[in-house]
């Protein structure tokens, strides 16, 4: 007999919630609300766009609530839906008045959904910008990832951080395994402005671009005051013989970096360009010379050959004499 006397007691519960629950909208288009219009109640309206002090389309259906008879029991809120397919909320004491409406994250009927805007096209679209903290080393981060790539040499996981501490300070781009282990630091801006590839930090600070590795291009251009200053007519032309005792002596190229220096410190190819630039052209000013001096030593060989030839040629008439 209890349990008959239980659920009947559940079915009248159930029915009256049910009866609770069912709301009418009150046509109060031309009447604004405040935050005062509700106590302890859940309340449908139909507004005006501009009553409502929305703009979008002409009507919007409101619905409110508050949970308490006065702002000791907290704040009264609003929901408002209208035409744009947005669904706006605003909340407000009855001592201050509502707030300003918001707009509230919504997709559309494919599914996406939009921020600052009302047609996004990808799965989130953000008319505006993004704003991420955190305060740690590793700072916010911006997570990619693509399930597909599962081998272990694959970056399953991109995330780019905004670094400090024991990493630097840069934005660095890391990845990671499809079993998240860490890959690696691939891609870093420094604070400075230099960009490091293959590496999260520098010891040199003067390098615009620091890559761990080979590079490849198909061109490059290096900016350069080129070497035309050896032809000017003040230009000190060290001679051959100069040059084979310092070589000798040194075991390279005045003014050229040694082997050592190379490996050490590596090679500024704008300057050592214009070394050897420089160094081409002193070679080619003793190219000229020797050149004028074989041209010289061609004519004279020349003249005392007709002279050979003439003494030759009274020799042997004396001889026939």
């Amino acid at each position: 007999m209890k349990k008959y006397i239980i659920m009947a007691l559940i079915l009248s519960s159930t029915k009256i919630l049910f009866a609770q629950t069912t709301l009418t909208v009150q046509d109060t288009r031309a009447t604004p609300t405040v935050p005062g219009s509700y106590s302890r109640s859940v309340e449908a309206h139909f507004k005006a766009t501009s009553v409502a002090g929305l703009s979008a389309g002409y009507y919007q259906t409101v619905l409110g609530l508050r949970g308490w008879s006065d702002d000791s029991g907290g704040r009264a809120h609003e929901l408002a839906f209208g035409d744009d397919s947005k669904i706006y909320l605003r909340s407000g004491y009855e001592s201050t008045g509502w707030g300003s409406w918001r707009s509230l994250l919504v997709s559309n009927e494919d599914g996406n959904f939009g921020i600052g805007t009302s047609n996004p096209n990808q799965k989130l679209s953000v008319a505006g910008n993004i704003s991420a903290s955190a305060g740690s080393n590793e700072g916010a981060a911006l997570i990619l990832e693509n399930p597909f790539k599962t081998a272990n040499d694959l970056a399953y996981r991109w995330a780019i951080y905004n670094m400090t501490g024991p990493y630097g300070n840069s934005l660095q781009f890391w990845s990671y395994n499809h079993d998240t282990s860490v890959m690696g630091s691939r891609f870093a801006i420094s604070d400075n402005g230099n960009v490091l590839i293959g590496k999260a930090s520098q010891n040199n600070l003067s390098y615009k671009l620091d890559v761990n590795g080979k590079a490849r291009a198909n061109e490059i251009v290096v900016n350069s005051t080129g070497a035309d200053f050896v032809f000017e007519k003040d230009y000190k032309l060290q001679s051959l013989v100069e040059i084979e005792a310092f070589i000798k002596k040194n075991k390279h190229l005045p003014e050229v970096p040694t082997a050592k220096q190379m490996v050490e410190n590596g090679v500024n190819l704008g300057e050592l360009n214009i070394k050897l630039l420089q160094k081409v052209e002193e070679l080619t000013l003793h190219l000229i010379e020797k050149e004028k001096q074989l041209e010289k030593q061609t004519q004279t060989n020349q003249k005392q050959q007709i002279q050979i030839d003439q003494v030759i040629k009274e020799l042997a008439a004396i001889k026939k004499n």
